[in-house]
Parts: C-alpha cells; sequence; structure tokens
C-alpha cells in the first residue's frame, strides 16, 4: 500500500513496504518516478531505504519544464513486455 509522505507540486513522495519514492504524472496521466541513481525519470520505480537516498539528484521545487526535460522524451519508453515503443513528446 502507498502512503503519501509529502507533496511539492506536481511530485509526491511515496513511502510503501518497499521503501520511498519521489513520483510525477505527466500530462496525459502517466506516472513517472525519480531514480537517484540514473538521476532521470523512468517508469519504473526503484524504491530507496530512507527519504534522503530517495531523492538524490531530485530538486522537487525544480520548474516542471526542466523536469520534464529529465525525462529524456527521445529514448525509447520500458514497458513491462520488455518491447520497446517510441514515447511521444507533445509541446504546450
Amino acid at each position: 500500500m502507498e502512503t503519501i509522505i509529502e507533496r511539492r507540486g506536481r511530485y509526491t513522495l511515496l513511502q510503501t513496504e518497499k521503501g520511498f519514492a519521489w513520483c510525477m504524472n505527466d500530462r496525459i496521466g502517466s506516472r513517472w518516478y525519480w531514480h537517484p541513481m540514473t538521476m532521470q525519470w523512468t517508469n519504473r520505480c526503484e524504491y530507496s531505504a530512507s527519504v534522503e537516498a530517495a531523492a538524490v539528484g531530485f530538486d522537487p521545487f525544480t520548474p516542471e519544464r526542466t523536469a520534464e526535460a529529465l525525462m529524456n522524451f527521445w529514448r525509447w519508453r520500458e514497458v513491462p513486455d520488455q518491447s520497446r515503443r517510441p514515447l511521444v513528446h507533445h509541446e504546450a
């Protein structure tokens, strides 16, 4: 079960039995998770043992346009069945 620890604008700090993670929803409703080791947004959650570890390289006060740029729209999106499909980037 997810517990919301904190909200900062569109960013949410979650806690589960596996640990802590920052997440956000993009404009089409997909959920993205901050990956502290690669310092980018991914669609696969990697939980951290502490709030501090979950926030490595992440600033919840970063303007949203900058955060979306960190999602690397030009990369392929990972999906559970290991197939690949490109992300579609829509300019606002």
